[in-house]
This record gives structure tokens, C-alpha cells and sequence, in this order.
């Protein structure tokens, strides 16, 4: 019996979850477990530059790009990828030159604020090349690349590991011997995966001229997105300070499983290989359940060994907050995406405001009031009431096959 596209998809996406996840391992959580408290914060605040960065690729090309391919049922899928012709160089080329935009920015940024050394090089230099690894992921993972893209993240997972037990061999890990693990991993993926592809006579400028109505719409939804994101672990340290701020952004981490699924899948539900039938909303409802309860009773062992000192520690002590945090996570991040391929500017810019607020608010009110315990709980209540807000009257909305040019029907902007 053939594989319906749906199960095939997920069967592709295999590899590509397991090497991401053992390179999220070792340059994301191994630093929750091992650096001091302050050693973190400073960590994840050059992360969370990284990750902004990221958006803003995912908005003005990666999105963009996946929403070209979206068809009206995800059996005409496959049709639309063979027909993607020469965009490869000119996808590859725009990656570049925003990849390095970003990594200029992140190593400014932190020279900024933590001093111009080693420091601010090397959080440059990682975040460049972590920015070319994750766009070139999305985009093999449209094209039949899911191996390659597995076995680059794989690599990248062993040089990083063996960096990492280096580094903390000598009693040297601090924030910047984290980034060198994290440089370390990217650089290797990125000569793993040999996609190379420059021209000249493409690039930024071209590409907009092109998609700019399209990419237009997604960077205002990212802006509202990063500031959420990236904006709410600083108010909060503004509000209940650095081990507060320090307990949201590992907690951001602790999801990244939720997170690294349906980011190796993003792709996929933007251009359309996966329905937006009952079946698949249960089964998104049901996974989320799972997340919840998992995470809940993962971080309840936790609490009960010995972390003293660190970030770990403090998730500890709220294993319900991050379990409920958890499940509110799996279920708006899926319809998100499902979002980011189907509304047109106006109807994601006004959803993603929404979502701004109530997760910033949230958080912001639960930090100032009870610190860490009152953060984490704000925030699982603000990311539940994001459900809501992406889900209401998500199934009006129709695609056509090009999403770049398409007419949506009158009523999709209500």
C-alpha cells in the first residue's frame, strides 16, 4: 500500500530531526547544565541575536520561497518542487549576503556590550555560519536533501561535542567557550552539506523586486515575532533580573525539541505538504498533549538531582509551568506556520500582534510579581492564549498554487 504524502513526509523528515536534535544537545542545552547562571545570560543574549537574525531570513527568503511552492492539496506537492528551476542560485545567493549581513551585526552587537575581543569575533563568525546551515536546511529539506541535511547536523554534533568535553576539561567554559562549540559545529556543517552558490548578476535587490510584496508582509510579522521572542527575556531581566531572565531563555531551550520538529517540518507546512484536515488537527492536539505531560514530568526528575548553581535548577522548581508552556508551545507553533503559508500581510501582522502582546504582557506581569516561578507561569499562560488567536477562522482561508502572486478570497483578511 502506498504511502499517503503526509506519511511520507514525515518518514523524510526522519533524519533530519535526529541530526538537529543531537546538535541541539551539545550547543544548547549542554550550556544549561554546565555554565553558571551569568555565564548563561550573557550566552543567550548573543543566541537570541542569532535567532533575530534568523527571522528576518526566514521572512525575507525562506518563507518567501516556500510559499512560491504551496499548492491547493498536498498530493500536487511534489509537482510544484520539480518545478523550481533555476531558483537554487538565486536562493543560495541572497543566503549568503544575509548571512553575512547577520553575523556582522550579531559580532557589532556583542562587541557592544560585552567588549570588542575574542568574544565578539567569534559570536560573529558563529552566528554567519549557523545563519547559511539553517537556511540551507529549509531549503534541502524542499528538495530531496533530507540526508545530506542530516549527516551535515550529525557531523556538526560530533566536532561540537568534542569541543565542548575539551573546553571542560581545562575548567575554561564560560560564555565564550560556549560560542566556540557552537562555531565549531556550524562551520563543520556547513562544509558537510557543499551548497555553494553565488552570482552576481542575482541577489537581495533582485530578489525583492520580484517577491517584495510577499516578503514585505512576512518581515512585519517577523518584527512583531522577534519582539516576543528575542525582546521579552530583556524586559524581563528589567523586571525580576538575570536569573529570571535566565530561566525564560532555558526554558526556550528546554522546548527546542518541540521546536527543532516542527522547525525541520516548517518548510514543509508552509508550501503545503501537510493538510490542514481534522485528522492532522487532532493529531497536533494529541502531540501537544504528549509535549505537556513529558516535559512536566522530565523537569520534575530534574528538580530532584543535583544542579545546584545553575539555570537547571531553577527550571526545577516549576515543572507544571513548563509542562503547560510545553503543550501551548507544540500547538501555536504549528499553526503558525500554518499561518505564514495561507494569510496574506494584514491578516498575520494583526494576529502576530496580538500574540506580541499577550506573551510579553504575560510574562512581563508573572516576572515582576513573583520573579522566576511567576515568569514561567506567565508565560505559559500568555503562549496557550496564542492558540486561540492563530486558530480562530484559520480553516476560512483558501491558497492558490503560486502564494507570491495569488488573489486569496476577499473574506481571508476579515
Amino acid at each position: 500500500m502506498p504511502l499517503r504524502p503526509g506519511h511520507k513526509t514525515v518518514l523524510q523528515l526522519t533524519w533530519p530531526v535526529l541530526g538537529e536534535a543531537a546538535l541541539v544537545v551539545v550547543v544548547q542545552f549542554a550550556p544549561i547544565a554546565l555554565l553558571d547562571v551569568g555565564s548563561y545570560a550573557r550566552f543567550a543574549a548573543i543566541y537570541i541575536a542569532y535567532a533575530a537574525a534568523y527571522s528576518v531570513i526566514l521572512a525575507l527568503l525562506s518563507d518567501v520561497w516556500g510559499r512560491s511552492l504551496r499548492t491547493d492539496t498536498a498530493e500536487a506537492y511534489p509537482s510544484a518542487v520539480a518545478n523550481i528551476g533555476s531558483d537554487k542560485t538565486a536562493y543560495y545567493t541572497v543566503l549568503t549576503q544575509l548571512s553575512l549581513a547577520g553575523g556582522f551585526v550579531v559580532g557589532v552587537g556583542t562587541g557592544a556590550a560585552l567588549g570588542w575581543g575574542a568574544v565578539a569575533f567569534i559570536a560573529g563568525l558563529a552566528a554567519a555560519f549557523a545563519l547559511y546551515r539553517a537556511g540551507s536546511r529549509y531549503y534541502q529539506i524542499n528538495t530531496g536533501g533530507h540526508l545530506r541535511a542530516a549527516v551535515a547536523d550529525m557531523a556538526a554534533a560530533l566536532i561540537s561535542g568534542a569541543t565542548l568535553v575539551a573546553i571542560h576539561s581545562t575548567g575554561a567554559l564560560n560564555a565564550t567557550g560556549a560560542l566556540t562549540v557552537w562555531l565549531a559545529g556550524s562551520l563543520v556543517a556547513v562544509i558537510v552539506v557543499r551548497e555553494f552558490h553565488y552570482s552576481r548578476t542575482v541577489g537581495l535587490r533582485s530578489w525583492l523586486r520580484t517577491h517584495g510584496h510577499t516578503a514585505r508582509g512576512l518581515l512585519a510579522e517577523s518584527v512583531l515575532m522577534t519582539a516576543s521572542s528575542a525582546g521579552t527575556p530583556y524586559i524581563v531581566a528589567a523586571a525580576a533580573g538575570l536569573p529570571a531572565m535566565a530561566a525564560i531563555r532555558a526554558a526556550t531551550s528546554l522546548l527546542y525539541p518541540i521546536r527543532l520538529i516542527l522547525g525541520v517540518a516548517r518548510s514543509r507546512i508552509v508550501a503545503g505538504s501537510f493538510g490542514r484536515t481534522r485528522g492532522t488537527m487532532l493529531g497536533v492536539a494529541a502531540l501537544s498533549a504528549c509535549c505537556g505531560l513529558g516535559l512536566m514530568f522530565a523537569v520534575s526528575g530534574i528538580g530532584r538531582l543535583d544542579f545546584a548553581d545553575t539555570t537547571l535548577h531553577l527550571l526545577g522548581q516549576n515543572p507544571a509551568s513548563l509542562g503547560l508552556l510545553a503543550a501551548a508551545t507544540f500547538a501555536s507553533t504549528y499553526l503558525q506556520f500554518l499561518a505564514r503559508g495561507i494569510l496574506r500581510g494584514r491578516a498575520l501582522v494583526v494576529r502576530r500582534t496580538f500574540h506580541t502582546v499577550a506573551v510579553v504582557v504575560s510574562t512581563a506581569v508573572g516576572a515582576a510579581m513573583h520573579g522566576v516561578e511567576g515568569a514561567l507561569l506567565g508565560s505559559a499562560v500568555g503562549t496557550l492564549i496564542t492558540v486561540v488567536v492563530w486558530a480562530i477562522k484559520l480553516r476560512d482561508f483558501r491558497t492558490s498554487p503560486n502564494m507570491s502572486t495569488a488573489t486569496i478570497r476577499k473574506d481571508a483578511s476579515r
